[in-house]
């Protein structure tokens, strides 16, 4: 039983990875999503996220709700980061709980 289930647990982290980038390791707040994700996925394009007020400007960030976020809806969705593969489940996860929680400059 104990080898089904990690046969089960690899197989489902396998799918869940597979054509996505390696994950970073950020975690839900402001500091390591800027310094894990933004700096190395965004800046290139947009420049101007480099700093809290940068990010969640221009209706990027909407404090608690995602489905307004439009970091997270392109993220999630895959449209961006442009030509970079989409970002693993694990990073998007950390940007989701970070809006949800609202957002803070931590």
């Amino acid at each position: 039983m104990r080898n089904f289930i990690l046969a089960l647990i690899s197989g489902l982290l396998f799918y869940a990875c597979s054509g996505r980038q390696a994950c970073t390791g950020a975690t839900s707040s402001y500091s390591s999503i800027n310094s894990k994700i933004v700096s190395a996925q965004c800046l290139s394009c947009h420049s101007d996220m480099g700093t809290y007020s940068g990010f969640i400007g221009n209706n990027r960030i909407s404090a608690g709700n995602l489905s307004a976020s439009q970091v997270y809806v392109r993220l999630n969705s895959g449209d961006m980061p442009k030509d970079k593969g989409q970002l693993c489940e694990a990073d998007i996860a950390a940007v989701s709980a970070w809006i949800q929680a609202g957002a803070l400059n931590n």
